[in-house]
């Protein structure tokens, strides 16, 4: 976590803040989704997808700003400098493609293989519809993530980032958070960049990055409770066994979590 007070504070915030434009996101995705007719898929889904791509390019950039104005007064409350954020141009290149892809597979691709399979066209839409803004949620909070990546990289000072999540996350995000800060060059016991690559994102994930200034900087409380359980999960497993039992005793912790406070 942040090693200032204020610097937690400026995550949680933007954490908060990236997650209010997402779930404005996800209410304006729906209701465009009704312009794609499930039983005439083919001549409405160029429409549907380019209102849609449009949708996503405005709340990537809104995504990007919000990242930006965090970074500034992250870095700033973590080391006491400001930073010369790098242009972010670049960062806009090929985005729009993949969502596109994203959008059709699970939109009009899935309503077809449903409706294949026998269920009715507009029930194949309805169960369709949530994918189709999981996706749309992940493309456009790509312009935050991608703004962060780069400012990472182009910061002399910033030694890496950390996953910061909730303790309800999915368990993929939880194993990731657990494993505590990825370095930008080799640190003993930890881990490094994967040769470029940003952090892991997925559908519907509301997950951030925060910059790591500080080789000593402490888990977030919820990485800190996913570090300790991973220990004690899987003892004697490896791979794929450590990971689902991992998985389970995470979803047994939320289960019960949800049963104490009914």
């Amino acid at each position: 976590m942040a090693v200032t007070a204020e610097g937690t504070r400026l995550t949680a915030e933007y954490r908060r803040a990236q997650g209010r434009d997402s779930v404005r996101l996800v209410r304006d995705v729906l209701v465009l989704w009704r312009l794609l007719d499930p039983v005439r898929l083919n001549p409405t889904m160029p429409s549907w997808a380019s209102r849609v791509l449009d949708l996503i390019g405005r709340h990537r950039s809104k995504s990007e700003r919000l990242a930006l104005d965090y970074l500034g007064a992250f870095r700033r409350a973590e080391t006491g400098a400001a930073f010369d954020l790098p242009p972010m141009k670049n960062l806009e290149a090929g985005w729009r493609d993949a969502a596109e892809v994203s959008l059709s597979v699970t939109g009009p691709s899935t309503v077809k293989r449903l409706s294949a399979a026998g269920l009715d066209p507009q029930q194949a839409a309805d169960r369709a519809a949530p994918a189709v803004a999981a996706a749309a949620m992940r493309h456009a909070a790509g312009g935050g993530r991608d703004a962060i990546d780069a400012a990472i990289l182009a910061d002399r000072l910033a030694l890496g980032y950390q996953r910061i999540t909730v303790e309800k996350a999915c368990a993929c995000c939880a194993l990731l958070a657990s494993r505590g800060p990825v370095y930008k060059s080799p640190v003993s016991g930890s881990r490094t960049l994967r040769d470029g690559k940003p952090e892991p994102s997925y559908d519907g994930c509301g997950c951030v990055v925060e910059v790591v200034y500080d080789a000593d900087t402490a888990l977030p409380a919820a990485s800190a409770k996913f570090a300790a359980l991973w220990e004690t999960s899987n003892e004697g497993l490896s791979g794929r066994e450590a990971r689902n039992a991992f998985r389970r005793a995470h979803e047994v912790n939320i289960r019960n979590s949800d049963g104490r406070q009914t």
